[in-house]
């Protein structure tokens, strides 16, 4: 460890010679240069607000901001005077608003490279990892529930959203895991209100279909904003309620022929969160935030044969303060996390019933150091605690503790570059006795040809270690008469799973505009112990679960864009859309290489959003693709065929006086049916699983106060 700690040391030296000695040269002019940056900040205030010039400083360069389409330095909680060549996506809620969004799946499933899961947010995958990206609420990691659907992330609404921040580089700066991507929730804390109080109430239904095959919704939201003098406050309520009925048909090959079974799913899903936000003002140079979460969750699925419940509860604090000291910043975060969840599975003959508890807690400082001109130093640590427990097998203690440092430096007017080091030790006992130790480092390089055109190049190489819900060998049951089989296998964790070494090259051109602009990124990544999702057979039935298999190749292209097309006055049309490719390849010794499995080729997304002002009417298309295609059941001798599947989701809104406003919201109007078929090796039917995706609607009536 104290060999590591003098190469973290060591590595960081010449950095920190590199800043002192530009200190001593731009000694006198630095003051006139911070004078200056806040001139140019004011002055860039100003243009925000009057008109749609594009603004050049630093941040704004390096951000696409996909909301208005417009590229401004000043957006909430972001350092106009910022220095980095790390590329990350804003998605703002004026965006999420445009296109319809009412959840962060909807927002983030327009981002390219992420492939999502039948989980929501909390069960995507980034560029060929089985491992979801890092999910965060205002710079904290946040723990997802170990079942689908558990997730505190899944219950956030849109009205108690500032911004979404999605970085697909891994920064030293950012928790372990996040060369998987890291996809930051910025909450609303009422700053920006001017008023005491202001808000927003919702209410919706929707129903579609009948008894046998069709869905019901129910929405109640709640939102208070305002501010009193130093003190400003965000509350908000959440509450839904959505049941479901659907029909999946079973298809077996046996000696006389093909056998059919038609199976009824009933589904009944209902959440509540409540969640507050506090800011306030101590001086001049000091500012404290605090965050309080409370959801609870339950979701039971019905078979014919057999019935599952889930049922959770998620409570989450986290206070933050902020200090200026001139132009150098320092932020000291603690929060804590405890999450229960009790899975309760009916079967013919038995009722199991498991409980899982987590709790996790939280301690970090991140400093920044903009005392040089054109140069800005990052630093900090983090450390966390966390008991995962279960009623069927021992808990396990993990404790996390890591160290960084940043330079950003702008060596002339166009390039940029951004080197770090970070140091990381995992301890695990209890279930699993494991400590691994890993000194990760980062670089990427910036050119700013002129105001519009950017290109970017970056190595990063990070050790992803498996999230704790990966570890615990508890069987999760499948539901259904063909739950235990190769087409809807059970799951659980494998206490030996060790961490991915990933090695990241990638590089990306970008034309950024106030009317728009694009992306166009190439990615290699080279993944030592690779995490596949296995099936193997135990007790007569077949379970999923995750395994190291050797060495992975990955890599892509992904090109995203957005346009704004202003028509007059009176029309306004805004136009996203994204196309990711993906190759990802399994290099086993003496063994011939594969495709991973789960992994879609490509995928594909538009997003159209058109606003007639005098009529105070929007209306809104997304429309999603993925295509067909063939992966390996990893662990058995079979082949997998998935069908190609097509998202529509089409929503219009009117506003009406004094800020009352009705939305009528239709999802998966296509309704494109999930078909997964299993083929031997010869190419034989063996099994396959048509499940029905029903469309939704949902009517929604909503007043701002």
């Amino acid at each position: 460890m104290f060999t590591l700690q003098r190469i973290f040391c060591f590595g960081l030296l010449p950095l920190s010679i590199s800043s002192l000695l530009h200190a001593e040269i731009n000694q006198t002019t630095s003051n006139a240069a911070t004078e200056s940056a806040k001139a140019q900040t004011n002055a860039q205030d100003t243009a925000t607000n009057s008109s749609n010039m594009p603004v050049t400083t630093e941040s704004a360069l390096n951000d696409q901001v996909l909301a208005t389409i417009k590229v401004t330095a000043n957006r909430s909680g972001e350092d106009p005077t910022a220095i980095s060549a790390i590329r990350k996506t804003i998605i703002t809620q004026a965006e999420m608003i445009n296109y319809g969004d009412t959840s962060v799946t909807d927002a983030i499933r327009r981002a390219s490279g992420i492939q999502m899961g039948r989980g929501g947010a909390g069960r995507s995958s980034f560029r060929g990892l089985s491992t979801p990206p890092v999910i965060q609420i205002n710079g904290e990691a946040i723990q997802g529930g170990k079942r689908e659907g558990t997730s505190m992330v899944d219950t956030i609404s849109v009205d108690m959203i500032d911004r979404i921040e999605i970085t697909k580089q891994a920064s030293v700066t950012q928790a372990s895991g996040a060369t998987g991507g890291v996809i930051n929730i910025i909450l609303k804390d009422g700053q920006a209100t001017a008023s005491r109080i202001t808000g927003v109430v919702k209410a919706g239904y929707g129903t579609f279909g009948d008894n046998t095959v069709g869905n019901d919704k129910r929405q109640l939201n709640l939102q208070v904003d305002g501010k009193l003098d130093q003190l400003s406050y965000s509350t908000s309520t959440v509450y839904n309620r959505n049941t479901g009925d659907s029909q999946t048909i079973l298809t077996n090959a046996t000696p006389i022929g093909l056998n059919q079974t038609e199976q009824n799913i009933s589904t009944v899903n209902s959440f509540a969160l409540i969640g507050s936000r506090l800011a306030y003002q101590l001086n001049d140079n000091t500012k404290i935030f605090s965050d309080l979460m409370y959801s609870q969750q339950a979701n039971t699925t019905s078979t014919n044969t057999d019935r599952s419940q889930v049922d959770g509860n998620n409570t989450r604090v986290a206070l933050r303060v902020e200090r200026a000291i001139g132009v150098n910043k320092q932020t000291f975060r603690i929060a804590g996390q405890w999450q229960d969840e009790t899975e309760t599975d009916y079967r013919p003959n038995s009722i199991r019933r498991v409980t899982d508890t987590r709790q996790n807690y939280s301690a970090g400082f991140d400093g920044v150091i903009k005392d040089f001109v054109d140069q800005e130093i990052k630093y900090g640590f983090q450390n966390s605690w966390a008991t995962i427990a279960s009623s069927q097998n021992a808990d396990l203690q993990e404790n996390r503790y890591a160290i960084y440092g940043e330079e950003n430096w702008k060596i002339t007017e166009h390039q940029t570059i951004t080197a770090g080091l970070r140091q990381e030790w995992l301890e695990r006992s209890g279930l699993v006795d494991y400590d691994n130790t890993t000194l990760n480092p980062a670089v990427f390089y910036r050119y700013q040809f002129d105001k519009a055109w950017s290109l970017q190049a970056g190595y990063t190489q990070s050790s992803l270690n498996p999230q704790p819900q990966q570890l615990s060998p508890v069987v999760n049951l499948a539901d259904g008469a063909d739950a235990g089989s190769l087409n809807n296998p059970d799951s659980r964790g494998n206490p030996s799973l060790k961490s991915q070494q990933v090695h990241s090259f990638e590089s990306t051109l970008t034309y950024n505009s106030p009317d728009g602009g694009f992306n166009l990124t190439g990615f290699y990544r080279d993944i030592n112990d690779y995490i596949i999702n296995a099936i193997n057979l135990e007790n007569g039935r077949y379970v999923q679960l995750p395994e190291n298999a050797g060495n992975a190749i990955a890599t892509g292209i992904e090109l995203d864009g957005r346009w704004n097309i202003q028509a007059g006055k009176d029309h306004k049309l805004l136009i996203n859309g994204q196309i990711s490719t993906i190759r990802a390849i399994l290099q086993n010794n003496n063994q011939p290489d594969e495709r991973a499995g789960g992994v879609a080729p490509y995928t594909s997304s538009v997003g159209v959003s058109y606003q007639y002002k005098p009529w105070r009417w929007l209306t809104n298309i997304n429309l999603g693709y993925t295509p067909a295609y063939t992966s390996p059941v990893q662990g058995q001798p079979y082949t997998s065929k998935l069908n190609a599947r097509t998202s529509l989701d089409i929503s219009t809104t009117k506003k009406f006086n004094q800020g009352l406003s009705v939305t009528l919201a239709a999802r998966n109007v296509l309704g494109t049916d999930q078909y997964s078929q299993l083929d031997d090796t010869a190419g034989q039917f063996y099994q396959s699983r048509k499940a029905e995706t029903v469309p939704s609607v949902l009517l929604t009536v909503e007043k701002r106060f």
